[in-house]
């Protein structure tokens, strides 16, 4: 009784305007200015680019990320025309959190139990509810649903670039990092050649924790980013995930802190974020010989 009225609280305080930065795609661009993708039922808009080279490494898909800062549609887009020039075709796309999925779950985890699962009481849900350092906020987005989401996008992009030589480099930012990650350590998404992470996190602890193990598990190279500054879920989670890479020998892995000067806020030009993030991927691609 008690889960139910927690579940029923936390769904009440949960975002239920989906899809907004796709209707925010679809009012500033012309439609001939970007492309779709059906991810399922949903008509995903995309941002396509051509290599300005004769030489094309192959395809570069950045998810790009919502707030201020980062992995912004404008420095997602500005990162691109960098890659572009460097030879590489690009595709920028909403993650599912930038979508902003409808959360449908508490924050601690409530899922029913597989049989023979000892089934958690309701003074445990309680107790784990009122614990000091438990997240009293309902969930940006529920991770089964965002994660399902994510499938669905990352292979409907996959699939529209079949025709196209070359490597496949992910790029991705926070929670959709994070999601993505989970889902090429269990191939269920086409794996990538390359995947360049930037702070990713989860804010659930359990999903939190599982990131440096799925991260030095991968078998494609992975550029490990950090942008300055921490939160309560990034704090001190760089060094989790250097060590456990380390202990998994992990090949191909590289962990770099982008410069605390960079600006990281959106802005008209070319802002110092793309072009240090840029750089960072320009010379890991190379190191790697691609």
């Amino acid at each position: 009784m008690f889960r139910s009225i927690v579940c029923f609280l936390l769904l009440l305080s949960g975002s239920t305007r989906a899809g907004i930065l796709a209707d925010d795609i679809r009012q500033q661009y012309l439609p001939s200015e970007y492309e779709t993708v059906l991810a399922g039922e949903e008509d995903i808009p995309v941002f396509s680019a051509q290599p300005t080279t004769t030489l094309s490494r192959g395809v570069a898909i950045i998810f790009m990320d919502t707030g201020y800062q980062g992995l912004t549609l404008q420095n997602a887009q500005q990162l691109a025309a960098r890659l572009n020039q460097w030879g590489w075709h690009t595709r920028v796309v909403p993650s599912p959190v930038s979508l902003n999925a409808l959360a449908t779950t508490p924050a601690t985890e409530t899922a029913s139990p597989a049989d023979g699962d000892e089934v958690q009481s309701d003074s445990d849900t309680l107790s784990a509810l009122m614990h000091p350092r438990a997240w009293a906020g309902s969930p940006v987005a529920d991770a089964s649903t965002s994660q399902t989401m994510m499938a669905l996008i990352a292979g409907a992009v996959f699939r529209s670039v079949d025709d196209v030589p070359g490597f496949r480099l992910v790029i991705s930012q926070g929670m959709g990092a994070a999601q993505f990650l989970s889902l090429a350590v269990t191939d269920n998404v086409p794996p990538p050649d390359g995947l360049v992470v930037i702070s990713p996190y989860w804010p659930q602890s359990g999903l939190q924790q599982n990131i440096s193990e799925q991260l030095a598990s991968t078998l494609f190279p992975v550029l490990d980013l950090q942008l300055p500054g921490s939160t309560p879920w990034t704090a001190g989670a760089p060094a989790i995930r250097r060590t456990d890479a380390t202990k998994a020998l992990k090949l191909h892995y590289r962990q770099k802190q982008l410069g605390a000067s960079v600006n990281l806020a959106s802005t008209f030009g070319n802002s110092a974020f793309s072009n240090s993030l840029s750089k960072e991927i320009y010379g890991w691609v190379n190191y790697l010989g691609w």
